[in-house]
């Protein structure tokens, strides 16, 4: 028993390439097409971790977002915080360079639990940028 408690407490890869479910948990359902990878980690209330493709800039990262005009998404730009404290783990990304907090998204919350906790993050690698959303389904 002790050993399945240990085990659903590490990140793996879902096997499942159903990414509209997964933009529906982000609560951004326009980006599915631009999810690459799913973690999950859990027993009974399973947590997400789900990443997209990385983009070369933070605009072009921003560009997948279904903003309604350019001024929005500008706005939503001047948002981005610089992460500081703990970290949750990031278990798919290696040599993170910077991390960055994301409170201003255009989100979808209809068909998704209110009481999910939810983080949003944005992070550099040597491959470029990447939103990065913690769901916890508890």
């Amino acid at each position: 028993m002790k050993k399945q408690i240990k085990e659903a407490q590490i990140w793996k890869t879902t096997t499942s390439q159903n990414n509209s479910y997964y933009s529906e948990l982000a609560m951004l359902p326009e980006i599915s097409d631009s999810i690459e990878i799913t973690y999950i980690r859990g027993i009974r209330d399973p947590e997400y971790c789900i990443e997209t493709k990385a983009y070369d800039t933070i605009n072009d990262l921003y560009a997948i977002l279904p903003y309604s005009d350019e001024a929005e998404r500008m706005k939503a730009l001047g948002c981005i915080e610089n992460a500081t404290g703990e970290l949750p783990e990031f278990p798919g990304i290696d040599e993170i360079q910077t991390v960055g907090i994301v409170s201003e998204l255009p989100l979808n919350y209809e068909g998704v639990a209110q009481y999910y906790f939810h983080d949003r993050y944005i992070v550099q690698n040597e491959d470029g940028y990447r939103f990065v959303f913690f769901v916890q389904t508890t």
